[in-house]
């Protein structure tokens, strides 16, 4: 008697979650594949909404510079967006190539987010033409979105020294740096970041949320 007592509680025990719970079980991929494209760009945005508006860490000082293939152009850009930064020495074989593939990592990224910030690169003067033309095939050739600049030395100079905030302390040589910046469409620091990975996802949230933080009303 007890056994079939047993038997008559087991089979009246139904599954928790009912209806939902079997569309679970009888379609776990499916399942798994709408929850995915649904809850990770839900995660980024929030992400990105919740990164604060950069300070303004100091200012792009105005210097006339040359494009490598180009017409004489004026920085701060003047593009109505935010813009990246980097300095290059051709001469240095050891940093340069490093930022060289950060730079073409950060354009991926920046592409992925569907988003069009021009990238600046000032190149130490006295590069020779292959050095140039390597920095060239390294990044794709001079357009809209990418900048690569040179000029006078002591113009050059007080441009590197403006930008100390994004790019680190101004030892008084045009060298290469492993960092990039972020300025403003105004022509503000906003902020800097060494190379790696890490730093780059920064830089490119930064640039994402101060794009946000500059169409609100």
């Amino acid at each position: 008697m007890s056994g079939d007592t047993a038997g008559e509680e087991i089979s009246e025990v139904t599954p928790h979650g009912g209806p939902l719970r079997r569309l679970v079980m009888k379609h776990p991929f499916w399942v798994a594949t709408i929850f995915g494209l649904l809850f990770f760009p839900t995660l980024k945005l929030f992400s990105v909404r919740h990164i604060p508006p950069s300070p303004v860490l100091g200012k792009v000082t105005q210097a006339d510079l040359t494009r490598t293939d180009g017409p004489a152009i004026s920085l701060p850009l003047n593009v109505e967006r935010p813009w990246y930064v980097a300095m290059l020495n051709a001469a240095d074989m050891r940093t340069t190539p490093a930022v060289l593939s950060a730079l073409r990592d950060l354009r991926s990224q920046i592409d992925r987010e569907r988003l069009s910030f021009p990238i600046v690169i000032l190149l130490a003067p006295g590069a020779s033409p292959d050095s140039i033309a390597t920095v060239h095939r390294a990044l794709g050739q001079n357009s809209e979105l990418t900048y690569v600049l040179t000029g006078e030395p002591s113009v050059l100079l007080k441009l590197r020294e403006s930008l100390s905030p994004a790019l680190g302390d101004h030892t008084g040589e045009l060298r290469s740096v492993a960092r990039i910046g972020l300025i403003d469409a105004s022509g503000m620091i906003r902020a800097g970041a060494p190379i790696g990975a890490l730093g780059l996802s920064e830089l490119v949230q930064h640039a994402v949320a101060l794009g946000q933080h500059r169409e609100q009303p």
